[in-house]
């Protein structure tokens, strides 16, 4: 099963990349649901609720794994 990051050019992200503040994206990325936008966590976590995904699989994977992958 694939997890992915899904990160549009909005004007916000467009300037986070122009400044060089790419590791303030990631916070853009996870309020931009409504257009489109998820992180790796937010992807893993969706899989785990589906029964998709173990949790121990989408921990390894997860850049925040503790915090973020509560079902």
């Amino acid at each position: 099963m694939a997890a992915h990051e899904i990160v549009i050019g909005t004007p916000a992200i467009r300037h986070l990349i122009r400044e060089d503040k790419a590791a303030l994206m990631w916070s853009a990325i996870q309020t931009a649901a409504s257009v489109g936008m998820q992180t790796l966590d937010q992807c893993l976590k969706d899989l785990l609720a589906k029964g998709l995904a173990t949790r121990e699989d989408a921990r390894l994977k997860a850049k925040m794994p503790e915090s973020r992958l509560q079902v």
